[in-house]
């Protein structure tokens, strides 16, 4: 029953969010979008089956306002530096599509970050392999709780 709670808490968090990002008319606006999503990332992200759409929306929107930047040719190095931080901590937590994400990140970053280390990639492989490795561990446990949830419906 608690994870289906938790499933509910991922849906409601990402329609608040996204009705936020809907109304979003000035730069406070924003600031209080990215507040928004700070905190549904803090409550519903860490959920292992549906926390990625939190995570997912949270980049979108910030990668739209990177893209936004681009094309008024301003700098757009802040911008660019919470993209990165975001698919960093997203790679960081065992949720099912970490292998998507990590992916995304490799094809995202090699228009974005042309100039990245080839170490900063290795360490970055790693980590998203250690978290890869976690999410292995956890998975039984998750299909166990998810078979409870159908027998209690």
């Amino acid at each position: 029953m608690m994870q289906n709670k938790c499933g509910e808490a991922v849906q409601v968090w990402l329609q608040y969010v996204q009705f936020a990002v809907n109304h979003i008319k000035t730069a406070d606006d924003v600031e209080s979008v990215r507040v928004l999503f700070e905190r549904a990332v803090s409550v519903a992200g860490q959920h292992v089956s549906k926390g990625s759409l939190i995570w997912t929306a949270y980049r979108q929107f910030e990668c739209s306002l990177l893209q936004h930047l681009e094309t008024e040719g301003v700098d757009c190095s802040r911008q660019r530096d919470i993209c990165v931080g975001l698919f960093f901590r997203q790679l960081s937590l065992p949720l099912l599509d970490t292998q998507d994400t990590y992916n995304l990140f490799l094809e995202w970053s090699s228009s974005r970050l042309p100039n990245i280390p080839s170490l900063a990639m290795d360490n970055i492989k790693l980590a998203v392999q250690h978290t890869l490795k976690e999410l292995l561990q956890i998975l039984p446990f998750e299909d166990a709780l998810n078979i409870q949830h159908l027998n209690d419906e």
